[in-house]
């Protein structure tokens, strides 16, 4: 008669999975960070040097690739976090949240040259849903957008009612490829407050579409399958 399994035997999968999991993390998290770091602060030591006078193209295009690559290490690093951590939810304001993560956004537009145009007929888009999650996710989309919008364009930035869900929509020129990272994102958390997210390409032109239940509250496993 054979003995039935541990149940160590069970879970050392999970276990093994989860360790992995945490230890990509560690790496995004400090190495692959630290890495990019030190390049831009190498880079900015150098440029201070007059001895640098002919290499600022050259500086200026390691510059740009490292903040590229640490940009995405907090990408992978967000996305990690709005697929394991638990929801915390509370009453807040659509409309007003939109707003905030316009205005953080202001730097990457005066620098992209794009003007963003907020456009709400709504005074106000009340829901329950985890603020830092949610505020992520709109920061990601403002920041696909403006990295797609051409020079001197404008981005269209909203809160629509839509029978009992909100749609949040960002609207404009996007000749650049998508940068999926973000959008897997923003997807990530609106499918656990129960939404969705919609992109669309036109030419000439793309939109990003939100949708969030009015009450947003989070998806069982079951229905996250």
């Amino acid at each position: 008669m054979s003995a039935a399994p541990a149940e160590h035997d069970n879970i050392t999968p999970l276990r093994l999975a989860e360790r992995q999991r945490d230890e990509a993390l560690r790496f995004l998290s400090h190495d692959a960070r630290v890495a990019c770091a030190t390049i831009i602060g190498m880079v900015e030591l150098t440029r201070a040097s007059s001895a640098a006078l002919g290499l600022e193209p050259l500086l200026s295009s390691i510059e740009r690739e490292a903040r590229a690559g640490l940009s995405r290490c907090d990408g992978f690093l967000a996305l990690a976090r709005a697929e394991a951590q638990p929801l915390r939810l509370e009453a807040l304001d659509l409309v007003s949240l939109l707003q905030q993560s316009i205005d953080q956004a202001w730097p990457l537009a005066r620098e992209r040259q794009v003007r963003i145009r907020a456009e709400s007929s709504l005074a106000a888009a009340p829901c329950e849903a985890d603020r830092g999650l949610l505020a992520r996710a709109l920061q990601a989309l403002l920041q696909q957008a403006l990295e797609r919008c051409t020079p001197g364009a404008d981005l269209h930035c909203g809160v629509a009612a839509e029978g009992d869900r909100w749609c949040v929509v960002f609207d404009g020129p996007s000749p650049a490829p998508a940068v999926e990272l973000h959008c897997r994102l923003a997807r990530t958390v609106a499918r656990r407050h129960g939404g969705s997210l919609e992109t669309e390409q036109r030419p000439g032109g793309g939109c990003l579409r939100l949708r969030l239940p009015k009450r947003s509250g989070p998806r069982t496993s079951h229905e996250e399958e």
